[in-house]
């Protein structure tokens, strides 16, 4: 099976669209999607983006679209190891990552309210840290050397006062305070961009999946609906079929009852026939010996008169 029969696999028998409806999710035309799935492009690998995209869009795992291997369909794990991935995560983010994902509503609520608890916790240790460290090694004021310079060079200012030391120390405490500060904090903006980014995608794959999952409960109540139909007319169907049978075979039974009457009346008349043919048979037969007699009565009688005339 090639790349063009599993997107063609995906769209029919796991999404249950037309080209048409498939490609409106991608925001492309039905012409693209025919062409990828009749294998018409010049080079396939052109199209690698757009399979990507397949891929995010219908929650597919790129190792089956390209390769065949593994499920069809990504799970929570895939997709955290993907952003760990993308983002170079460590174990420890990693696996808070996954707890997000296979978090509820709920529980990633109270995750985020825990984390961001977290966050603020530590910024403001680090922020007391740094403070603390700042006032440690703020430079304190130091003695006036302006008496020994002025004794080094008497002629130029032999009468300037002390002066305050210079007040150059808030820049000395800015370098010095650690930036741990800004980095939190930038790291508890991508994590919260980086959340709500997941939460985004995630409630678009529920509603995309509850959307889905609505169209063919659609589709299977239609299909439910026809079959129904199709149950009822066979009911009617079939009691038509068997009030035609029953009416055919109660013909059919009077038409073999008539004809086992006319049957019996038919062998009466037979049985009569027969009778009368064998009294017609006795009849000839006396006949029969009638004629003989007479027949040998006359012979008789022509002898008779032979003698006679002979004598």
């Amino acid at each position: 099976m090639e790349i063009y029969d599993r997107v063609k696999l995906l769209r029919k028998q796991h999404l249950n669209l037309s080209q048409e409806k498939f490609a409106d999710k991608l925001g492309t035309s039905a012409s693209v999607i025919k062409n990828i799935e009749y294998n018409l492009l010049a080079n396939p690998n052109q199209k690698e983006p757009f399979y990507r995209l397949i891929c995010s869009t219908f929650n597919v795992r790129y190792e089956w679209l390209m390769k065949g291997e593994g499920e069809m369909l990504a799970g929570a794990d895939d997709e955290v190891k993907r952003v760990a991935k993308q983002h170079n995560f460590g174990e420890y983010a990693t696996d808070l990552l996954r707890l997000i994902f296979t978090a509820n509503k709920a529980a990633k609520l109270e995750l985020e309210v825990m984390l961001e608890d977290y966050v603020n916790t530590c910024v403001a240790k680090r922020q007391t840290a740094a403070n603390v460290g700042a006032d440690i090694i703020r430079p304190q004021p130091t003695p006036n050397t302006q008496p020994t310079t002025a004794a080094a060079e008497p002629t130029a200012q032999p009468t300037q006062p002390p002066t305050e030391p210079p007040t150059t120390a808030a820049p000395t405490q800015q370098s010095t305070e650690p930036p741990t500060t800004d980095i939190t904090n930038q790291l508890l903006q991508q994590m919260q961009a980086q959340m709500v980014a997941m939460q985004e995608r995630m409630s678009k794959q529920e509603e995309r999946h509850a959307t889905e999952i609505a169209e063919i409960k659609q589709q299977n109540a239609a299909k439910d609906n026809k079959i129904a139909k199709l149950t009822s007319e066979n009911a009617e169907q079939a009691k038509i079929i068997n009030k035609l049978q029953a009416d055919r075979i109660t013909q059919l039974e009077e038409q073999a009852k008539k004809t086992t009457a006319e049957q019996n009346a038919l062998r009466k008349e037979t049985a009569q026939l027969n009778k009368s043919t064998k009294q017609l048979n006795t009849e000839n037969n006396a006949l029969e010996k009638d004629i003989q007699q007479l027949l040998q009565e006359e012979e008789m009688q022509e002898i008779l008169d032979n003698i006679g005339e002979v004598a």
